[in-house]
């Protein structure tokens, strides 16, 4: 089975996708703040509590960041420094 990407904020059956065929996993790391907060929605549907039941990591840090219960952790980084 090929695994396709997506880096969008419609990716909650990716996610159950990999909570299914993890059932141990410790960390999700997330390659934009949209999918982190897909991905809280769905531990939240689940009853896994992020940062504390598994970690969740964004990227590019979204002002709404801290407004995530937690707060999200994310990556910031300026556009020029992406480029680069």
């Amino acid at each position: 089975m090929e695994k396709v990407g997506n880096f969008s904020g419609t990716c909650a059956d990716k996610v159950h996708e990999l909570l299914d065929e993890n059932e141990h996993i410790d960390v999700i790391v997330c390659a934009s703040d949209e999918i982190a907060f897909t991905v809280y929605r769905v531990l939240a549907e689940r009853g896994i509590k992020p940062g504390i039941d598994i970690g969740v990591t964004g990227f590019d840090d979204a002002p709404e960041a801290v407004f995530a219960e937690p707060p999200l952790s994310s990556v910031h980084m300026t556009a020029y420094d992406l480029g680069y």
